[in-house]
């Protein structure tokens, strides 16, 4: 589990959570959003005068702030299913779990990618990632390729998550 403590809304589903992780955005993004808003609007301002001006900054400022806040994903293993942002994955159509590290991301989500996988990526931020096979048949995604800080701590939670899972299975 994460050594970082879970924000407030998430503390009544602490029970079972074997891992969490919330991928957030660089702070250099905030400050990109932050400095074209403040561009934008120096630039109108000199233009059309000051209120046009802070009126975009504003705006601007606001908005690329709101683009970036949008870029949180939180990734979670618990003791039934793995979620990634608001998709689920139920631990009975988990198959092979695999940690990759960069260079194997890089290959996985470029020439090596499948088409038909589901991609929760962050190259700017979270450059390692899993990849998680999908035993359903019926599921169009082959596999999940998973964004992660600490892939292997990602990867080892998931994979008690599915011998804890086998061991419940009636046979």
């Amino acid at each position: 589990m994460s050594d970082l403590p879970l924000p407030t809304a998430d503390r009544e589903r602490t029970d079972g959570v074997r891992y969490h992780e919330l991928l957030r955005p660089s702070p250099w993004l905030w400050l990109m959003a932050l400095g074209a808003g403040l561009f934008l609007g120096a630039a109108y301002g000199f233009a059309l005068g000051p209120i046009a001006g802070a009126v975009t900054a504003a705006a601007v400022c606001g908005i690329g702030c709101w683009i970036t806040a949008r870029r949180f994903v939180r990734v979670s293993v618990d003791d039934g299913s793995l979620r990634v942002g608001r998709a689920s994955l139920p631990a009975r159509y988990i198959g092979r779990v695999r940690a990759l590290d960069q260079a194997a991301t890089t290959q996985a989500r470029g020439p090596g990618g499948d088409a038909n996988a589901y991609l929760v990526l962050r190259p700017g931020y979270a450059k390692s990632a899993v990849a998680v096979e999908v035993a359903d048949p019926a599921d169009p995604h082959s596999y999940w390729l998973i964004s992660s800080r600490r892939p292997e701590a990602l990867a080892s939670a998931i994979m008690s998550m599915t011998a804890g899972d086998r061991t419940h299975r009636p046979t």
